[in-house]
């Protein structure tokens, strides 16, 4: 027999996408030293396993340098037209992201997304929009938690692109970060703001004839902690012709990004009101 070692996070996720699995026994793998340690991967099927694998333990652990930096929501609320709008393009550099048919790469995607956006915030705004990474090079998550946690943001927006074992699964999928992920208890946890954010950017989508499926919550790590609106939007399944030819179109590029820019402004416009 083969077996498959995956990560328990990963398989997670193939599990919420298909019914069907790999005819191989498949081993869910998580380190014991990380956040979740001692946790059991719950899943189904008779051919799964989970297991801890013991990690070399290093002077400073990565993830407790990951959470050293709360993203904090802004108490002082800023005219729309002078708020911060933060966009964190996944991957970069040594790291492709996923790679899709004839080597289309994550890294790449998101990137030019992220550019197209900027720009149309820039034209409409008198605040900086700031990106995690403007170009192709490598950045830790820590370093782009710092960056988010530095810029004064107001908003923070990551993206990503998916490719899956099947090419079936297609669309857009939003993430707001888990409460079950929150461990300071100095700030009150509230992701109704990331919760809104999400559901008006997954309306302008939906408007703009992007097929987008409903908003989840789940323990997110570029995301980081904190109480600042953020979202993680995973553009869709390179494995899927219809969602790579989109994310490889120029126009549904633009078109996309502006689904992006207008979910945001009603976001904005939103809060603005609630002052």
């Amino acid at each position: 027999d083969v077996v498959l070692a995956i990560s328990a996070g990963a398989l997670r996720q193939y599990l919420q996408h298909h019914e069907e699995l790999p005819n191989a026994p498949l081993v869910a793998i998580a380190p014991i030293n990380a956040r979740t340690s001692g946790r059991q991967a719950e899943m189904p099927g008779n051919n799964i396993s989970a297991m801890s694998v013991a990690l070399p333990t290093y002077a400073e652990d990565p993830l407790d340098r990951l959470f050293a930096f709360l993203l904090q929501k802004k108490d002082d609320i800023r005219p729309q037209n002078k708020r911060i709008v933060v966009i964190d393009p996944g991957h970069g550099g040594q790291d492709p992201g996923v790679l899709g048919p004839e080597g289309v790469k994550e890294k790449s995607l998101t990137l030019t997304v992220a550019h197209r956006l900027e720009k149309l915030l820039k034209m409409h705004q008198d605040a900086p929009v700031v990106l995690t990474r403007n170009d192709d090079y490598t950045i830790d998550l820590p370093k782009r938690l710092e960056i988010v946690a530095e810029s004064g943001a107001d908003v923070m927006l990551s993206l990503h692109a998916q490719m899956y074992f099947r090419t079936d699964p297609q669309g857009v999928m939003l993430f707001v970060q888990s409460q079950a992920n929150w461990t300071d208890p100095g700030v009150a946890f509230d992701e109704d703001t990331s919760l809104v954010l999400a559901e008006a950017l997954k309306r302008s989508l939906q408007a703009g004839g992007f097929k987008v499926h409903p908003v989840q919550e789940l323990p997110v790590l570029p995301l980081g902690q904190g109480n600042l609106p953020r979202v993680m939007i995973e553009m869709g399944n390179l494995g899927n012709a219809l969602d790579l030819s989109m994310l490889q179109d120029d126009t549904r590029q633009q078109d996309f990004a502006r689904a992006l820019f207008d979910g945001l402004n009603q976001f904005l416009t939103a809060s603005q009101g609630d002052r």
